[in-house]
């Protein structure tokens, strides 16, 4: 399947790069997916996800956000973003990417997807602006966050007031992450909440660009993002025929095994949109593409791609 990057200029043409995988010229493409990757991770991170999709007909794009992947650089520089408005400039620079590949596969269906993090991002943009896409995919998303949130914001005020924006937190990646680390029974690595498969976390703890603790700027930036996506207001903007597909693991900490996600659909069904499905996978933690049934969900994603008409 050929790969390969090239660099889009985003808002203030900061440049990000992207990963892009097409099919082979036997396979007709069917459909565009673009895939917003989770924080302290990158898009090239899904290439397992993007070559089957592909040989199905699926062209993939995945962005490295800002202070993410090789938009970042080096493993040194992730955890940042922008110091003005930072969590709505990197939602321009998705949306400026979104209808720019419109433009370029004006004849293709195109479909949006954010894990964690980027399911944050994803709310954000459909709540902003009326997107050209056919549908939206939503994986290992959560709810409002509640105190956390809360405690977060202000945590994050204080640091930033006397360390600095940029100051890498260990005490806010304690308190965001450490809790899910928590909820698994005899972890091996810090990060077994990610999947039950041991080779995939493995591979996240190997990756310099991965798992790294990120700037109180940045937690500062999550937190207020969080916090819009489940303003009222927020939901009642997004368009309500928008065809939404959310999945997750029921063992995911992060969507509080389940009934996080179950809460976010049901806040987007009382707001009135019409096209909401959701799929729970028993067995599964946070990343449900690099999970030990991932082929099955893989599956069941390109199936609700090419039944959206």
């Amino acid at each position: 399947m050929p790969y390969s990057q090239f660099t889009f200029q985003g808002i203030d043409n900061y440049n990000i790069v992207i990963h892009k995988w097409v099919p082979d010229a036997a396979i007709s493409a069917k459909a565009v997916l673009v895939i917003i990757h989770g924080m302290a991770e990158h898009g090239y991170r899904y290439n397992y996800a993007a070559e089957k999709l592909v040989s199905q007909g699926v062209i993939v794009y995945a962005p490295d956000l800002r202070g993410h992947g090789k938009t970042a650089g080096t493993p040194e520089n992730t955890g940042l973003f922008p110091q003005t408005n930072g969590w709505f400039t990197v939602a321009g620079d998705i949306m400026g990417l979104v209808n720019q590949l419109k433009q370029t596969h004006n004849q293709l269906p195109l479909f949006l997807m954010g894990h964690s993090m980027g399911s944050f991002f994803v709310r954000t943009c459909i709540s902003m602006q009326t997107l050209p896409v056919k549908g939206i995919i939503l994986s290992g998303t959560s709810g409002e966050g509640g105190v956390m949130v809360t405690l977060g914001k202000i945590l994050s005020n204080i640091i930033m007031l006397f360390k600095g924006r940029n100051h890498p937190s260990g005490l806010l990646d304690k308190l965001s992450f450490g809790k899910f680390s928590d909820q698994i029974k005899n972890p091996v690595t810090k990060f077994d909440w990610l999947s039950t498969d041991t080779k995939e976390v493995q591979k996240y703890v190997d990756d310099p660009f991965c798992g790294r603790v990120f700037s109180a700027g940045f937690f500062h930036n999550l937190f207020s993002g969080i916090t819009f996506i489940n303003k009222t207001t927020s939901i009642q903007a997004i368009p309500k025929n928008l065809s939404i597909y959310f999945f997750a693991g029921k063992l995911d900490p992060v969507g509080n095994f389940g009934k996080g996600v179950e809460k976010v659909v049901n806040s987007y069904l009382k707001a009135g949109l019409t096209q909401v499905s959701l799929k729970l996978y028993d067995g599964g933690r946070h990343e449900m593409l690099n999970e030990v049934n991932k082929d099955e969900v893989i599956k069941d994603l390109a199936n609700w791609i090419f039944d959206q008409k």
